[in-house]
């Protein structure tokens, strides 16, 4: 399943389309961080924790992780 940029950021992504490509990056890896504890809390709020939207909070909270690491492995490399 394809992600959006609110899916894996919790913004649009006019939030950071007028920063540069280093400040953008670092935008990126704050807002991935903050959607993924969002995601989280959103989880531990579910009384039942397995089923379609526990899975579907615990697959958006790793994708969010996964954009989260990307943006600091390109920003370490740039």
């Amino acid at each position: 399943m394809k992600k959006s940029t609110f899916d894996l950021y919790r913004c649009s992504s006019s939030e950071w389309s007028k920063l540069t490509w280093k400040n953008a990056l670092r935008v990126r890896a704050m807002k991935a961080r903050m959607a993924k504890e969002y995601y989280r809390k959103e989880a531990n709020k579910l009384s039942i924790k397995f089923g379609e939207d526990y899975n579907k909070l615990l697959q958006l909270y790793t994708d969010s992780n996964k954009a989260r690491l990307f943006n600091l492995e390109t920003l370490e490399e740039s």
